[in-house]
């Protein structure tokens, strides 16, 4: 049976070290490619969405256009592996 882990907004903004704001214009942005739960009102991430959103933020730093960068996203698999 697989673990479901869940990140909250802020523990992401923590982890990837950019604030609230740019974060939630991201999660907007790239909405479809970042895996998410909704838990009683709430919205919780993948641990996928940890590379997804580092992924974001090195071509945003490199200031690739959205559109390409969707593009990347789309074309781009993330594998999270499991420890054992």
């Amino acid at each position: 049976m697989k673990t479901l882990y869940l990140i909250s907004l802020n523990g992401l903004c923590q982890i990837i070290d950019v604030p609230r704001h740019t974060m939630k214009g991201w999660i907007d942005d790239y909405n479809m490619y970042i895996p998410k739960a909704e838990i009683d009102d709430t919205t919780y991430f993948e641990l996928e969405a940890i590379d997804i959103i580092k992924f974001i933020k090195k071509y945003t730093d490199q200031k690739q256009e959205k559109v390409k960068i969707q593009t990347m996203l789309a074309n781009t698999t993330f594998v999270l592996t499991e420890e054992l």
